[in-house]
């Protein structure tokens, strides 16, 4: 393997890395407008978007209401939101530097 194949494997995977941080920062930020654990955050996002695809904007706004009465009980934690903000700049500094990899192979 060469020496720009190794830069490039590097760059994809911390550029990857960064997208995962950076994901995971958003959803750490969201923290208020969601009622329940991470895992059940996404699961609902599924849902939502199958009554959506099933039942169109009406039926997914049924599901929607319901989670925000959820969130509005459960309340922001500031600190989480913090994290999340937190982790997506270092998600971007990720991508950055693994941007930066990618091109630096090219030359």
């Amino acid at each position: 393997m060469t020496r720009e194949h190794q830069f490039t494997i590097i760059g994809i995977a911390v550029a990857a890395t960064g997208s995962a941080v950076g994901m995971a920062g958003v959803i750490l930020q969201m923290n208020g407008y969601y009622g329940f654990r991470r895992l059940e955050f996404m699961l609902n996002i599924l849902r939502n978007f199958r009554a959506f695809v099933r039942g169109g904007k009406e039926a997914a706004r049924a599901r929607m209401d319901a989670t925000v009465r959820l969130a509005a009980a459960k309340g922001e934690d500031r600190v989480t939101t913090l994290l999340g903000l937190y982790c997506v700049m270092a998600g971007f500094l990720l991508q950055t530097i693994g941007s930066a990899l990618m091109i630096w192979a090219l030359f």
